[in-house]
């Protein structure tokens, strides 16, 4: 005869953990505003209007050359998928950078696991002005992923990348 108490945590791991492993992982947004992301130094670091193509939303900017925002996640829900297929062929952890485009030079830089940091274009070559300042043309979008990751900690941080004179950040997911 099982346990009462054993029962019940068989049949909870069934009704709640099973059905979200079946599923798969679920992307989780996180807004430039979320306090998960340390910025260094946080002076450097301000909001800045998007326009009208994303009414109402933020997103952080700076101009000072050393300036960071640093974000650590892990995939934990791959622990359970692993569990259940007893494989480790699929971790499925993922990083994506979003940013919305503008209509003048604008690139971050992006750094994940102390690799090297690697600028990625924000200019919205479709709608070019030259003149800096503005709102942006093209609302946020994925600009850079990072898929397959392994299930462990991982650091991805945005920077002025060499050479340009500021880094935009909108959201990780």
């Amino acid at each position: 005869m099982i346990p009462p108490h054993l029962t019940y945590l068989v049949t909870l791991f069934l009704l709640f953990l099973l059905p979200q492993a079946v599923h798969g992982f679920r992307n989780i947004t996180v807004d430039s505003q979320n306090p998960a992301i340390v910025y260094s130094p946080q002076a450097g670091w301000s909001n800045a209007t998007i326009g009208d193509v994303n009414p109402g939303r933020v997103c952080m900017v700076t101009t000072t050359p050393n300036g960071t925002a640093t974000f650590s996640f892990t995939g934990l829900l791959s622990v359970i998928i692993l569990r259940l297929r007893r494989s480790s062929c699929c971790s499925g952890v993922a990083i994506y950078f979003l940013a919305p485009l503008w209509p003048y030079e604008r690139s971050s830089g992006l750094m994940l696991d102390a690799g090297p940091i690697v600028r990625f274009d924000l200019t919205d070559h479709s709608h070019v002005t030259g003149t800096p300042g503005g709102p942006a043309t093209v609302k946020s979008e994925v600009i850079a992923s990072a898929v397959g990751l392994g299930n462990t900690l991982h650091t991805v941080q945005v920077s002025v990348a060499e050479g340009q004179s500021c880094s935009v950040f909108d959201r990780f997911m």
